[in-house]
């Protein structure tokens, strides 16, 4: 049965979970990139026990993530694995085909290569950025941003897929409307997809801008999270 470890996003301190051996996430509450080799972990021994334990850390119980990572630090350097994926490993087709200039114009085309047809681990992409002349600590930011932008999204909290370079929408006045997302959030009791969202206010002329601008503040305001990528849930 495999693994999982528990461990707290950088951003917002919120606790989330991933497989044993995956070295990066998103955090499913702020969409940071996690590295997940920098953090504290807690090892549990399946996904449910995982999933419960950070119900139990985000309701503030933090003395228990403390001695469960004090727990698991033996065990996790027994079972983490010894080799690394080397970057000549993966073969991306680059061999043979002269890179862009520019950096974004390369990032692009690995994303495309790489994530283009079917979805990608964050790690391969992390490991293939030398192959690029990219470096990660740049690449990260952009990630999110490409993200944003609609330009990637994320199937899974450690898998990227590139859909393409995204069609620059006009940009109208921003409106807060965080008390009637609240609101209706509260109401459905559920998780809601964003794209449902943007449908529901389009309606009244609300902008995609002025949904996610909300989403945000409600976000920090820690009134709501994302259980999944692109859905959205009150607390």
């Amino acid at each position: 049965m495999k693994q999982y470890l528990v461990f707290m996003c950088p951003r917002c301190r919120r606790f989330t979970n991933a497989p044993l051996g995956q070295k990066r996430r998103i955090c499913s509450y702020c969409g940071k990139i996690i590295d997940i080799s920098k953090a504290a972990t807690a090892l549990f021994d399946d996904a449910h026990a995982a999933a419960d334990a950070v119900k139990r850390f985000n309701a503030g119980k933090d003395h228990d993530f403390d001695e469960a990572v004090r727990q698991s630090r033996e065990k996790i350097l027994q079972l983490m694995p010894r080799e690394r994926v080397s970057i000549s490993s993966l073969d991306d087709g680059t061999h043979d085909s002269p890179l862009p200039s520019g950096k974004t114009s390369r990032l692009l085309m690995m994303l495309e290569r790489m994530a283009g047809e079917k979805a990608c681990r964050l790690d391969e992409i992390e490991t293939a950025c030398k192959r690029y002349g990219l470096d990660w600590d740049w690449v990260e930011p952009q990630l999110e941003k490409l993200y944003r932008a609609g330009t990637i999204f994320y199937p899974h909290p450690w898998l990227v897929k590139y859909l393409g370079e995204a069609v620059e929408k006009p940009k109208g006045p921003t409106v807060d409307i965080s008390g009637e997302i609240l609101a209706y959030l509260r109401e459905q009791g559920r998780k809601v997809l964003v794209k449902e969202l943007y449908a529901r206010y389009a309606e009244r002329g609300v902008s995609e801008e002025s949904v996610d601008a909300s989403l945000e503040r409600l976000m920090r305001k820690n009134e709501i999270y994302q259980p999944l990528p692109n859905y959205v849930q009150a607390l």
